[in-house]
């Protein structure tokens, strides 16, 4: 029999048709692993009553949709054929990412914060400024500073990046809880670094990206800068020369590093090479000081950022992270555990540093130190009382 292309076409169709289900078996090819958290599915029990009334057939073609041969690899060739072909990005129950202008990629939660109005009441807003403060006198009462860091959303600092259908008409004319929030600060005395208002002015200044076309987190560059002043500040404040950096200049390459690219990987595609471009890296110059502070901080995930950047340098004795009050990840340890409150001395633990940090996104104002503030306040009241 002779064959033709016919022929061929049939037998390509037959074994893509088929290639999943023997992969699925044998495990012929390695899985790539997609980015996201996905909840794991329980390959259902056959039961009688569930074979009439369609539960299990429901069941059985949900778990295995998430379990089918190759599916990493077809999610991905979707995906980059969605994308190069339309810009367009998954739509799955996971994070949204939206495709704006120059391929700056943006993560819809921040987005939508960067459309709204701030919503709680002036009362609110006044009552956890007045517990921030109150948190730094009795701080500042026993020699331990108290250090706010404002991080900026990448919708606020790039927004003409942003896809113009996701933008609100006479959004200019809204006030969000960060520009409510800022003058309440200031109001009360309370140290902070402003980084949504340095971030824009280094912009206007010429500085490169501070955020990565890939990453919802600022780069590392950006996160560098800040690490140079809140050590300067912290120095300054407790009177002790501490260990320092000074970013000194950067280098420029199509290779991004950490969360420089945790949105780009969230579209789980073969390659996201228009978006890896101009990433920044921080050249950093050791400002040798009297000693290394010893830190506790409180943070979201741009925290981590930071560390990242305290820890490679060496800029710390000891630190410890609160990630929003619920986990504790510890240097030089290297221990991540979650927080037992009720075990928690949170007068030792605030005491026995140097400056207590307090990250905070702008997304989340007014939630300074993420249920921190009134605990801290009444162990410290507390025990001052006691000691009286």
């Amino acid at each position: 029999m002779k064959v033709n292309y016919y022929h061929l076409l049939v037998a390509l169709f037959f074994i893509l048709l088929f290639l999943p289900l023997v992969d699925q078996v044998t495990g012929l090819l390695p899985e790539k692993e997609l980015a996201g958290v996905e909840a794991e599915v329980q390959k259902p029990k056959l039961i009688v009553t569930g074979w009439f009334e369609k539960d299990f057939q429901q069941q059985f073609e949900t778990w295995f949709s998430a379990h089918v041969g190759l599916r990493s690899w077809m999610i991905r060739t979707a995906n980059q054929i969605n994308f190069t072909l339309s810009g367009e990005t998954p739509s799955g129950s996971g994070t949204k990412v939206y495709l704006g202008k120059d391929n700056y990629l943006f993560e819809k939660a921040y987005v939508t914060a960067y459309n709204e109005p701030g919503q709680k009441e002036q009362n609110l807003l006044r009552d956890f400024t007045w517990r921030l403060f109150r948190l730094q006198e009795l701080l500042e009462e026993h020699g331990v500073v108290l250090l706010l860091v404002l991080a900026p959303s990448k919708a606020e600092i790039y927004s003409e990046y942003l896809p113009e259908h996701v933008k609100t008409p006479a959004r200019d004319q809204r006030l969000s809880h960060y520009q409510r929030m800022a003058p309440l600060l200031d109001e009360f005395g309370i140290h902070y670094i402003d980084v949504h208002k340095l971030f824009l002015q280094w912009k206007e200044q010429g500085a490169p990206p501070l955020f990565s076309r890939g990453g919802t987190h600022w780069n590392y560059y950006g996160a560098g800068r800040i690490v140079q002043l809140m050590l300067a500040d912290i120095s300054e404040r407790v009177g002790k020369k501490f260990d320092n950096i000074e970013v000194t200049s950067y280098t420029t390459d199509a290779k991004p590093f950490g969360t420089d690219n945790d949105l780009g990987g969230l579209l789980n595609q073969w390659s996201t090479n228009k978006i890896n471009q101009g990433q920044i890296h921080p050249v950093f110059q050791r400002l040798p000081g009297e000693k290394r502070p010893n830190l506790l901080m409180i943070g979201d995930s741009f925290a981590f950022t930071l560390m990242y950047v305290l820890e490679t340098q060496n800029l710390f004795e000891r630190c410890d992270l609160m990630y929003y009050f619920k986990r504790r990840f510890s240097w030089p340890a290297g221990t991540d555990n979650p927080i037992d409150h009720s075990k928690l001395d949170l007068r030792q633990e605030l005491l026995s540093r140097d400056a207590v940090i307090i990250e905070i996104n702008e997304y989340w104002l007014p939630e300074y130190g993420f249920g921190l503030l009134r605990p801290a306040i009444l162990a410290l009241q507390a025990s001052d009382r006691k000691n009286k």
